[in-house]
């Protein structure tokens, strides 16, 4: 299937892998080589979520090229990079909006990337939501900038054998006036299941309220039949333990209950959790990435 993708559609295909992407930011050119490995790992997403019917794979691929080079994901990742060499001028204010909106909106919502599964997939945790009128556009790319954060840490955790990743939504304290629109989760949900095929492992909701469920209800038509039975939820703390223990490692601390958000977005390394950073054990390796490049 890759045989049939340009040079510029190879390579984009290919930086679906931040590990990858990372690399060839360190060097003048990753072989073809591994450039076709990468890219075959994500092309075979595709095959999977298109029922392995090659054609219909290789076009929502090509939609996934074009949608990764106009939204300027590559920017996204680098936004708090402070030594990221910026092309121009206007890739450099462009990450300063993405700055901007991230910051923005995660002081109204904490999620981080913190611990992770039994398998290594990295967990996104997202808590509850404390302002009444949401900014679609600060919300939906702080969305995408954590999915790729957390996709990033799976890959670095697991060594390049697993590509999921996990969340956790605590909804214990949300309230309906402050959710997001209807129309902006929409959105989210059709980037997510259009360009991000494959990755999401589970996702559990803790203790939903009834506006919650509701609100999903209506929402989960949108949803393919594979990404519903990913979705859980758990009410009550013996429901919640239980299925902790179903996915979480024994040993994995809880989330701090207090979170600088803008320490990990700006301190932590885009592919580490924040529960990893804090504790800097010895396995802590900001060069995980070019070693779960050569791993498989």
């Amino acid at each position: 299937m890759i045989a049939q993708l340009s040079e510029e559609e190879l390579e984009l295909a290919a930086q679906s892998s931040y590990a990858y992407w990372k690399y060839s930011q360190s060097c003048s050119s990753p072989s073809s080589e591994l450039r076709k490995k990468m890219a075959m790992r994500e092309a075979n997403r595709y095959f999977l979520a298109a029922n392995r019917d090659q054609s219909k794979a290789l076009e929502y691929l090509r939609k996934t090229c074009t949608y990764r080079q106009e939204t300027r994901v590559d920017i996204l990742r680098a936004c708090f990079d402070k030594d990221f060499c910026f092309a121009n001028e206007q890739d450099r204010d462009l990450a300063a909006t993405f700055r901007a909106r991230i910051l923005q909106d995660t002081a109204s919502q904490p999620i981080v990337v913190h611990g992770r599964d039994k398998a290594d997939c990295a967990i996104l945790r997202i808590g509850e939501r404390h302002c009444s009128k949401t900014d679609d556009q600060e919300f939906l790319t702080t969305q995408l900038y954590m999915v790729e954060r957390a996709l990033a840490a799976t890959e670095a955790n697991s060594m390049g054998c697993q590509d999921m990743m996990v969340v956790f939504l605590d909804a214990g304290c949300f309230q309906s006036k402050c959710a997001p629109s209807r129309t902006i989760l929409k959105e989210l949900i059709s980037i997510l299941q259009n360009h991000y095929p494959q990755r999401l492992k589970t996702l559990l909701v803790l203790d939903p309220p009834l506006w919650l469920r509701s609100m999903y209800a209506v929402l989960s038509p949108a949803l393919d039949k594979r990404t519903r039975q990913k979705f859980q939820m758990a009410k009550g703390k013996k429901a919640k333990r239980r299925v902790f223990g179903e996915i979480v490692k024994e040993e994995e601390s809880d989330m701090e209950d207090e979170l600088d958000l803008r320490q990990y977005t700006s301190e932590v390394p885009f592919h580490c959790s924040y529960d990893e950073y804090r504790q800097r054990d010895e396995s802590f390796r900001e060069t995980m990435h070019q070693r779960a490049i050569l791993v498989q």
